[in-house]
């Protein structure tokens, strides 16, 4: 595996097959190490690890508090993403027709059907044409929660608010530009000057050598 090869070469250290074990930040000690204070988790196959910071990067919830109380019918009550349409302007979600014992269900049944999105109907027009949401707080049709797809969301609403703002006509008769996700991928950094970008089509080597940058595609 070169992307393992490669970070196992600038020092650092995987742990394969087990993940952090959650409960384990909620009891953990501090000790002093060397002047600093270490903060001990644990994996899922009990191992202790000692560190002075640690980064959790799984479990997160998006920040959509602000809309909540603005637009309440905007968000998903189970995820806490906010709603959009193919010009990333924020959206209502459809009003249930029926009631649902487990309603936590059918939030999720209703996020899974938003996220297939199977019509070719133009752009969903909305009550909210000036808002705009990208990144992790929306439900952009299925896209993974990473900062190569927040980009190109960004791209596209800043495209979108310019046609809104520069346009003399009704913002109905407004062509928007859509949003469509692409191919799902991880980049992952090794060291300051190189990284590995992984996805169902490639694999690529991404490197900075005297001024510019450099990729190797396999």
């Amino acid at each position: 595996m070169p992307v393992a090869r490669g970070l196992e070469d600038s020092g650092v250290e995987l742990l394969l097959s087990t993940r952090l074990d959650l409960a384990s930040l909620s009891d953990h000690c501090k000790q002093p190490i060397n002047g600093h204070h270490s903060r001990t988790v644990r994996t899922t196959n009990d191992r202790a690890i000692s560190a002075e910071l640690v980064l959790l990067c799984t479990g997160q919830i998006p920040n959509t508090a602000l809309l909540r109380e603005f637009a309440p019918e905007t968000i998903h009550e189970s995820t806490g993403y906010a709603r959009v349409n193919r010009a990333m302007q924020l959206l209502p979600i459809p009003a249930k027709s029926n009631p649902c014992v487990n309603s936590c269900m059918a939030d999720l049944v209703a996020h899974q059907l938003n996220v297939l999105d199977l019509s070719e109907e133009e752009i969903e027009p909305t009550p909210y044409e000036r808002i705009f949401v990208v990144g992790d707080a929306a439900d952009a049709f299925g896209a993974i929660k990473a900062g190569y797809n927040a980009y190109y969301q960004a791209e596209i609403a800043a495209r979108n608010i310019l046609r809104l703002v520069s346009n003399s006509t009704p913002s109905s008769d407004v062509k928007l530009e859509e949003y469509e996700p692409s191919v799902p991928m991880i980049k992952v950094s090794i060291g300051l000057v190189s990284s590995y970008v992984l996805s169902e089509i490639v694999l690529s080597h991404n490197f900075y050598r005297r001024g510019r940058f450099s990729k190797v595609t396999k």
